[in-house]
């Protein structure tokens, strides 16, 4: 079968947090250009003596790859779910379990993935296009956080065991990310785990991967323990004979933990840059997801204030994005007010300029809308994510200049702030979200079923660009990606305040954790 050109971008779908996502971090992209690809034939399965552990700031949502939130909760499904497909830091795409994939005919209607031959998963079951059916079948009906990404498949084909065809109701550029590391439709189960013992996922694992769980060594929310996979048959070379993942929530005491040597990998923060160079220890800053203040309840249901696009404006007005970018983004933070960052499908320098720092404007806006005393309002964030923490204190202290009361409940842990963000219990969020395409942007935070829109709003406006540009091919669909991201603007649905890259940690000798477009990837950790 011949494949048509691949055009697409690397996006993420993790809020820092949430994913029900995190920080999703996701390495932005300009548009490549990728042919069909074809998988190498290593297959080194040599593994050292050695033990890699990692400091993770949460536990995961899940462990089951339907349920998983993605960002920081990638770690713990790399190990022992290989992904069919890798998205590289350079916006292209390479095999992993597969073998070969890429789009048929025109129009990115029809995606086809050729199987990498002998794979199988550690229960011994084929790892074969019926086992991936039954997967994406599955994943569409788990109710995770991301299901609602495979409602665009409208047949899921087999017509050899190594061949899966799947037909989509409209253009979907995003199709090879969804099948990596970020998208989890490539993270496939075994489908005699399926079958016989679903629920057991959620604490175990049954994938094709290098590693699988040990669960006689692991505390679920404390320790988690990968061991190699005997019957792992795909290309990766493991390097380690054990994996510990240990879920550390304070980024300082993660940092002391780096130093003393009890584990060799985190995830830091900004305020940890110079104090990591000055201990000799290795940094890198990955990605570039907006962080700001989610303007969830639109139609005003909790509060009645929000349901106010004029307030909302005004929020956005309140807010002095530079000042909040270098004071907690450091040299890592550039000040953006809107979802999609510089060199992205759908960004646009005017809108730089709609909502200038201006305390008289948002005053005004409040008075017609009949709030000149001001309101009250909570909003959610996570304690493992200290940029949206501190950001949101940030935009707490400036919102009080127009009278504007924002109180904060924060989560410690992932799986605790990615059920309350999706209970519609709080009107408002301060987030970390790394979605670097407006199609990435729009089916995870704008429209009804996305995994960040709790009280499911919807603006015909809004969905009708997404249809119409969605319909396009990437080299005619910019200015309609524009157009929606301006109709998000002006309705206020969010205030972003900066771009913000991850920052990751580690000590002189390991590389590898830079091999991968989302978050790191433990799988190619690796000594140098």
């Amino acid at each position: 079968m011949v494949h048509s050109k691949l055009l697409s971008a690397p996006s993420s779908r993790d809020v820092s947090g949430i994913r029900a996502v995190t920080a999703a971090f996701a390495a932005v992209g300009l548009l490549m250009t990728v042919g069909a690809c074809s998988g190498a034939d290593a297959n080194n399965q040599a593994v050292s003596r050695q033990t890699l552990t990692i400091g993770a700031p949460t536990p995961p949502l899940s462990l089951d790859p339907a349920k998983n939130g993605g960002g920081v909760n990638e770690l713990f499904v790399d190990l022992a779910y290989q992904a069919l497909i890798h998205a590289k830091p350079n916006g292209s795409y390479t095999p992993m379990l597969a073998e070969s994939f890429g789009y048929v005919g025109k129009g990115h209607r029809q995606f086809e993935i050729t199987l990498r031959p002998g794979v199988t998963f550690s229960d011994g079951t084929s790892l074969d296009s019926a086992a991936v059916k039954t997967y994406l079948e599955y994943f569409r009906s788990a109710g995770g956080p991301f299901s609602a990404t495979a409602k665009n498949i409208t047949a899921i084909e087999t017509p050899d065991a190594k061949t899966v065809v799947l037909r989509l109701a409209g253009h979907d550029p995003d199709m090879p990310l969804n099948f990596s590391e970020a998208g989890a439709w490539g993270n496939v189960v075994s489908p005699k785990v399926l079958k016989e013992r679903p629920a057991t996922l959620g604490s175990s694992t049954a994938g094709a991967g290098p590693y699988m769980l040990d669960t006689a060594a692991s505390v679920q929310g404390s320790t988690y323990t990968y061991v190699p996979n005997p019957r792992y048959r795909g290309p990766s070379t493991r390097q380690y004979s054990k994996v510990v993942i240990k879920v550390i929530p304070n980024s300082t005491t993660a940092f002391q933990a780096l130093r003393s040597g009890q584990i060799q990998f985190m995830q830091g923060d900004t305020t940890l840059l110079a104090k990591a160079k000055r201990n000799g220890l290795k940094t890198h800053e990955q990605g570039a997801g907006f962080v700001g203040l989610f303007l969830q309840d639109r139609e005003g249901k909790k509060v009645e204030a929000l349901g106010d696009v004029r307030v909302r404006q005004a929020i956005n007005h309140a807010i002095d994005r530079r000042s909040l970018a270098k004071a907690i983004g450091g040299s890592t933070g550039e000040p953006l007010s809107q979802i999609i960052a510089p060199g992205a499908a759908g960004y646009s320098k005017d809108l730089e300029k709609r909502y200038p720092y201006d305390l008289g404007r948002a005053r005004k806006l409040l008075n017609e809308a009949g709030y000149e005393d001001g309101f009250s309002f909570t909003v959610l964030t996570g304690a493992f994510d200290p940029v949206s923490a501190k950001l949101a204190a940030g935009i707490a202290e400036q919102l009080k200049a127009v009278g504007i009361t924002m109180t904060i409940e924060s989560k410690t842990a992932f799986p605790d702030y990615a059920r309350a963000q999706e209970s519609g219990a709080y009107p408002a969020n301060v987030a970390n979200w790394g979605a670097t395409t407006m199609y990435a942007a729009a089916t995870q935070l704008v429209l009804p079923e996305g995994v960040v829109n709790p009280f499911h709003t919807s603006d015909e406006q809004m969905e009708k660009l997404y249809r119409e540009a969605a319909a396009l091919p990437a080299s005619k669909s910019s200015a309609k990606w524009r157009a929606l991201s301006a109709r998000v603007s002006h309705q206020a649905w969010f205030a972003p305040v900066m771009m913000q890259k991850a920052v990751f940690i580690a000590p002189e000798g390991l590389e590898g954790y830079s091999d991968n477009a989302s978050y790191p990837n433990p799988v190619f950790i690796r000594n140098s």
